[in-house]
């Protein structure tokens, strides 16, 4: 959050990137997170890889609240990307 308040995207990328595989329970919200960053940072592409990750976890574990929440998270990434591509 702070980092992000901070506007430091790069920083914010490494550290949430420091934290995949850490915690399997854990890695679908930080791929939440990275595509949240991404999205923000205006990186669609990127964001919409990491929010589809999220979701194939999150559907895995069975946690519907997280899935609800970043698929939300997903279709505003998609648009974005829609508008960005010629």
């Amino acid at each position: 959050g702070v980092l992000l308040a901070e506007r430091d995207f790069e920083g914010a990328e490494e550290y949430l990137a420091s934290q995949l595989g850490r915690s399997p329970d854990s890695d679908a919200v930080v791929h939440w997170q990275l595509g949240r960053l991404y999205h923000f940072w205006n990186k669609a592409s990127s964001a919409v890889n990491h929010l589809n990750r999220a979701v194939e976890l999150a559907t895995s574990a069975k946690n519907e609240l997280l899935t609800i929440q970043v698929l939300s998270d997903l279709n505003a990434a998609r648009a974005t990307q829609a508008k960005q591509k010629p």
